[in-house]
Order: structure tokens, then C-alpha cells, then sequence
């Protein structure tokens, strides 16, 4: 993973974390059904554009995540949830723990309607400026505020046509197990 972000006071994050993942279910019933746990160690390497609030501007810490990943694919529709925790090895006090669980259900072939909410407990804000934000900056959403969590939601429909196959991927390690990450109220699937 690699980041450039003004937001976030990152001229560059990479994040390499290999990992291993088991899934409960057998790989044949993988397209109905998944039980997943991912467990991931690495590094984690940030220059900051500014001053970080502990007065860094680079550093690279050990890191490692474990993710437990669910999902479930009926005919009436679609259920995922996704626990996830991380922290950097070399202080446990700088930790992340999120939950996540989305609905997708039929109302007729192609029309879905959809559910989606997370919240995280954040204690790893590394990258917060130190020399804090302005009102207009915190108005626009254009720095990273301290926070203690984060969380969000949304209620949708989709329209889904073409190939009974066009929606067929392969969804191990997608997002470290799960089709969404939240953060900062912003979502990406």
C-alpha cells in the first residue's frame, strides 16, 4: 500500500504486510460462504509533509494485523462483516480496532437495495500535524483531526446488468478481507 496525502500530512506511507490467510469453509464453498482470518506482519514507512505533533517528519515502524472476515451469499442476498485490529509492535498503546457489516438484498433481478456501517476505536494517529489545522482546513475537510473513532453508514441502491459473471472476483486478500475500508468518514470499496 502506498499513500500520498495531503489530508493525512503524508508525502509518502508505504505499508508492506505479507500475510497469511484460513478460511473455515472449504474453498469450494467459497462463493457462498467464508469464514476468514488474515493475519498480517510488516513495515510501515511515512515521510510526513510537516511536523508531526511528535516531532517527526520520517519514520518506519514494525506493524501487524489480524483480520476476521465473514460472508454470506444467498439467494435473497448478501451478508459481510469484518473485524479487524492493528497496531505498531514497538509501542501497543499506538492500536486500531474496527468493525464493519453490510447488507446487500434482492428486491428483484439486478435492483439491490444496501446497508453498510462501521465504527473504529483509533489510537494511531501518527501523522497529525503538529502545528494543527485552520478553521477553513477543519471546514473542508482538508486536514487530519485528532480523534478517538471514527464511524460510518450508508443506505443505497444498485442496479447490476450485463453477464450473470460480470460481478465474479476473486475476493481473497481483497481489502485484507473485507470489500470496504472506512477512515475519516471517507470509504473506499
Amino acid at each position: 500500500n502506498a499513500v500520498r496525502s495531503t489530508r493525512d500530512n503524508y508525502d509518502l506511507s508505504i505499508k508492506a504486510l505479507p500475510g497469511i490467510e484460513y478460511n473455515v469453509f472449504p474453498y469450494q464453498e467459497s462463493s457462498r460462504r467464508q469464514l476468514v482470518l488474515v493475519y498480517s506482519i510488516g513495515m510501515s514507512y511515512a515521510n510526513y509533509q510537516d511536523t508531526t505533533i511528535f516531532n517527526k517528519l520520517k519514520e518506519t515502524r514494525p506493524l501487524h494485523r489480524l483480520i476476521v472476515a465473514a460472508e454470506a451469499v444467498q439467494p435473497w442476498g448478501t451478508l459481510e462483516g469484518q473485524i479487524s485490529a492493528s497496531n505498531y509492535l514497538d509501542d501497543f498503546a499506538t492500536n486500531r480496532i474496527s468493525v464493519f457489516g453490510s447488507t446487500r438484498i434482492r428486491i428483484v433481478r439486478g435492483l439491490d437495495f444496501n446497508l453498510f456501517g462501521s465504527y473504529s476505536l483509533v489510537r494511531d494517529q501518527l501523522s497529525l500535524l503538529k502545528a494543527g489545522a485552520s478553521d477553513e482546513e477543519i471546514l473542508l475537510q482538508l486536514k487530519q483531526l485528532k480523534t478517538a473513532y471514527y464511524y460510518y453508514g450508508s443506505i443505497g441502491l444498485s442496479y447490476t446488468f450485463g453477464s450473470t459473471f460480470n460481478n465474479v472476483v476473486n475476493p481473497r486478500f481483497s481489502n485484507l478481507g473485507g470489500s470496504c475500508f472506512c477512515e475519516g468518514g471517507f470509504c473506499s470499496c
